[in-house]
């Protein structure tokens, strides 16, 4: 179960209606390439080759759109901060990312803007230069059991995997977190709040040193250390130590989109990852179902699966139940609507006249007493006119919104036909009513948190922990010079009638790692799941 990949790698996790987006970015000669994986289709961007902080006019650029777009289309202003208004915190964003030195405090000032929100992604911000600069540290810390625990390391006689970080610069290291990265996150669901710490300490600003009290495994007492944010700790994937914890046995099938793993003759493991598209079903029905078959109980693991489409995921789970689960569903959403901005083709308009004619367009913007450049950013806000101030019901516009999204990533697919074609492979599937656990965790999130809510719903017993509660079907926000980030277009709520976000759902059998299994290798939340399967498979469940 390695959950940080994704930081060893220049790699941003998004994801766009329920689906999962991942930018990856290479340079070379000059020009930098954006992959955007979704559902199997990539599309390419190619961008001018830059290194190092964006312009000033990019970085307002890039908080106006989250401005511009949360307010046309976030769906939990009810869950917000109240204490600052969003057109307020934007004002404040502005200048610090006009005033940012760095790219990553460019990236914080993103953070801090989109953390108002309070809906679990303000950490999903980045772009071609997101580590130009910055340095790691040699280790990355994890949070099991309350405790902030290595689960990698380039430096393993130091920090071997399993040590615990008792204290950062004479602090708790959960109160140093919070007081120094609290800000720049807006997830508040317990545990994976502090997860979403202890994986942002990870980088920093080169040369930049804590010290630190760490317990190493098999020691009772704490030693004092100092670690640097270094660029050098950048190690190939072969000179860096993981956390290694999963299930142990045969693996009997492989693909990008899931594992199966004979633990042993009777019970089998089944993984679920992150990146799938919905052609991996065809494969799951024609292929993986039949070897699922062939043993007495399955361990569906998903702890990996850290976003998603919740179709693919609820479509596998109903091939155990037999008949559809309860469905989560959206509550009614509030749009906030308000002033600034109303249609960035002005301002996209300026950006291009400024590449052609930088002069000229300059010469404009002060004929009309546009100051640009100066300390004072009122006019730059209010250019482009105003927008209709107040609040709408997001109804029918929502869904029409949705249904376009749907047809330009999947053009002559209908979503309907999708799921008529699944509900006749479930009908007969032959794993209907085979017992069947899930095993959940802190990062099981997306549309893997409302799956984990509807196997909950339709009796399936969840191992673990409670989940991550960040969902709601995530649109992506190109903010320009290749960063991107997402927010919520959904207040996803569980069949019950429960927020998922920042709540998450909790498993009926609780179990989290300990230190001591990180450094052991032993993953205790599939030895207690095999445990429950057994006693369903004795007890005739």
């Amino acid at each position: 179960m390695k959950e940080h990949d994704k930081l060893k790698k220049l790699l941003l996790p998004l994801t766009a209606l329920g689906l999962l987006g991942i930018i990856a970015v290479t340079e070379s000669k000059g020009i930098t390439n954006i992959r955007h994986k979704n559902y199997g289709i990539v599309l390419d961007y190619t961008l001018e080759g830059r290194r190092g902080l964006p312009s000033k006019e990019e970085r307002i650029y890039g908080v106006s759109q989250i401005w511009k777009k949360a307010s046309d289309y976030f769906a939990g202003w009810e869950l917000a901060d109240t204490e600052t208004t969003w057109d307020e915190a934007y004002e404040i964003a502005c200048e610090e990312a006009e005033n940012a030195r760095t790219t990553m405090e460019y990236r914080r000032a993103l953070e801090k803007f989109l953390a108002h929100l309070n809906h679990g992604n303000s950490e999903n911000v980045g772009g071609p230069n997101l580590t130009f600069g910055w340095g790691i540290l040699p280790f990355q810390l994890g949070y099991y059991s309350q405790e902030y625990v290595v689960i990698m390391t380039s430096d393993a006689a130091v920090y071997p995997i399993g040590t615990v970080v008792e204290t950062i610069n004479g602090q708790n290291t959960g109160v140093y977190l919070e007081e120094t990265l609290g800000q720049y996150s807006g997830h508040r669901t317990p545990g994976a709040r502090e997860f979403t710490h202890a994986n942002n300490l990870y980088y920093g600003q080169i040369g930049e040193s804590l010290h630190l009290e760490i317990r190493r495994p098999g020691m009772e007492e704490a030693v004092p250390v100092t670690a640097f944010w270094d660029k050098n700790n950048r190690l190939d994937p072969g000179d860096v130590v993981e956390m290694d914890i999963g299930a142990e046995g045969e693996i009997v099938y492989t693909s990008e989109a899931f594992d199966v793993m004979e633990l042993d003759e009777d019970l089998c493991c089944f993984l679920m990852k992150s990146e799938m598209d919905l052609s991996c079903l065809d494969t799951y029905y024609g292929t993986v179902a039949p070897i699922l078959a062939r043993y007495d109980g399955v361990v569906l693991d998903w702890r990996e699966s850290e976003a998603g489409n919740s179709l693919i995921g609820r479509t596998i789970v109903e091939s155990f139940t037999g008949e559809p689960v309860p469905r989560c569903y959206s509550a009614p959403a509030t749009i906030k609507v308000s002033k600034y901005v109303s249609d960035f083709g002005v301002w996209d308009s300026w950006r291009k006249s400024m590449e052609s004619d930088s002069y000229g367009a300059l010469a404009l913007l002060y004929d009309q007493n546009k100051e640009i450049f100066g300390e004072e950013i009122s006019a730059m806000l209010e250019f482009g006119g105003e927008m209709h101030q107040g609040r709408f019901e997001a109804g029918e516009e929502m869904e029409t919104f949705i249904e376009e999204r749907w047809s330009e990533l999947f053009p002559g697919i209908r979503l309907e036909d999708r799921e008529d074609f699944y509900q006749e492979q479930r009908e007969k599937s032959p794993l209907i009513g085979k017992p069947v656990v899930m095993i959940v965790d802190k990062m099981t999130g997306g549309s893997s948190d409302s799956v984990a809510a509807e196997a909950k719903a339709a009796g399936i017993t969840l191992v673990g922990t409670g989940t991550r509660g960040a969902t709601g079907n995530m649109m992506m926000i190109d903010l320009g010079g290749g960063w991107m980030t997402a927010i919520s277009t959904q207040r996803e709520l569980t069949p019950e009638g429960s927020d998922i976000t920042n709540r998450g759902t909790e498993a009926q059998v609780q179990v989290d790692l300990t230190a001591e299994d990180i450094a052991a290798g032993i993953d205790t939340q599939m030895e207690v799941a095999v445990e429950v399967l057994r006693g369903m498979i004795e007890d005739g469940a």
